[in-house]
């Protein structure tokens, strides 16, 4: 299979020099997940009284594949975060160094996202570095780095035809602080994940229902566990 190319492109000398381009989004595995135990009760199965191992979601292929898919940009550096004194719906910002990571927006584009009582009502913006340049046909969808609800914000989702457009001298990409956290988001922390993707067209359909799909499905997963991982998944590569 050929591999598709994409291009990180620094937005300045500085950030050339300063900030980490995004990287492979396996490097930013998370530690919890290094850590966690393949079954609930450690790492020998014990089974359930349906006669099914106590697997974790550490089993769980689809899930692990997350962690594993597109390109991270983390923070270059410390980010303090300290909630107001005298107002609960506002914190101190304070970073580290240059160049900027974040700015705040003082007329949100986002009002009904303030609503969500679990964040601050102050919508943020992450600073571009770099942009990423794909292939003829491919947009990049920029998210919250996938299953990472552990951090202490939340990063909003948007689309970018990245074969065409990749000029960004200004980048923002909105995100909200978890409202209640006071301390330091360190540098390395994931920002937000990098996923290529072909534009295709696409129309839906449905399926009339099917015994044989029932039966199928009961043989593909004779295995108490690893039946998906042997059978079915493919590997997906990031370099």
């Amino acid at each position: 299979m050929n591999s598709k190319k994409i291009t990180f492109k620094p937005l300045s000398e500085l950030a050339e020099g300063v900030v980490p381009r995004p990287e492979p989004a396996r490097i930013y595995t998370p530690e919890w997940w290094k850590s966690m135990p393949a079954f609930v009760n450690g790492g020998k199965p014990e089974f359930k009284q349906d006669g099914m191992p106590d697997s974790s979601v550490k089993m769980c292929v689809p899930f692990a594949d997350t962690f594993r898919f597109g390109y991270i940009q983390c923070t270059w550096t410390d980010i303090h975060v300290e909630p107001h004194e005298y107002d609960k719906d506002s914190f101190v910002l304070h970073t580290a160094s240059e160049p900027k990571a974040l700015s705040i927006r003082t007329h949100s584009q986002l009002s009904e996202f303030h609503q969500v009582d679990s964040y601050y009502p102050l919508e943020l913006v992450w600073k571009t570095q770099w942009v990423p340049k794909l292939p003829k046909g491919y947009s990049a969808l920029l998210v919250h780095p996938l299953n990472r609800d552990d951090l202490p914000f939340t990063t909003l989702s948007g689309i970018i035809d990245a074969d065409k457009y990749h000029q960004d001298d200004d980048g923002n990409h909105p995100f909200y602080i978890k409202r209640g956290f006071s301390g330091i988001i360190p540098a390395g922390t994931p920002m937000y994940q990098i996923i290529p993707f072909k534009r295709d067209d696409w129309v839906s359909d449905v399926e009339a229902y099917s015994k044989q799909v029932v039966y199928d499905g009961l043989k593909a997963h004779n295995k108490l566990w690893g039946a998906y991982k042997d059978r079915v998944w493919t590997k997906k590569n990031f370099k």
